[in-house]
């Protein structure tokens, strides 16, 4: 991204990144002005940044690769994820002092049973569900 960045100003065109407002927004921008590129930033990625910042959040370095480029006609891909990766979930569980884990979205079955394993009550009590049986219930 950084790469990407400093290549279009030394050829005197703005880069443009697309992100969601809230998360991968603010992880773009982090890099960038860690970087020292100088960034500009919609109003709606912008009033999240406080929030950011009271709460001492720091950007990681992590991707995960999509068809964005495909989908979008961009130019250049650079991917990046604002999803927790396995290592980052077991030390929210464990930084957050729970002692029961409810996991509702992704392996969640799976996860719940390595939580088990590592001893908390976890469970994973949508897993099997489809959306139109949890309409349902």
């Amino acid at each position: 991204m950084v790469r990407f960045a400093r290549e279009c100003l030394e050829q005197q065109v703005r880069p443009v990144f697309l992100a969601h407002p809230l998360g991968r927004g603010q992880e773009v921008l982090g890099v960038l002005c860690e970087a020292g590129i100088p960034a500009a930033v919609d109003e709606a990625l912008a009033r999240f940044i406080p929030v950011y910042e009271a709460s001492g959040y720091r950007f990681p370095r992590w991707a995960a690769l999509d068809n964005a480029r495909k989908r979008t006609g961009a130019e250049e891909l650079i991917p990046y994820s604002d999803h927790a990766d396995f290592e980052e979930l077991l030390a929210l569980v464990r930084e957050s002092g729970a002692q029961q884990v409810e996991v509702v979205h992704g392996y969640a079955r799976a996860f719940a049973h390595l939580l088990r394993q590592a001893g908390w009550q976890a469970r994973a009590p949508l897993a099997g569900f489809s959306c139109r049986t949890v309409r349902g219930l």
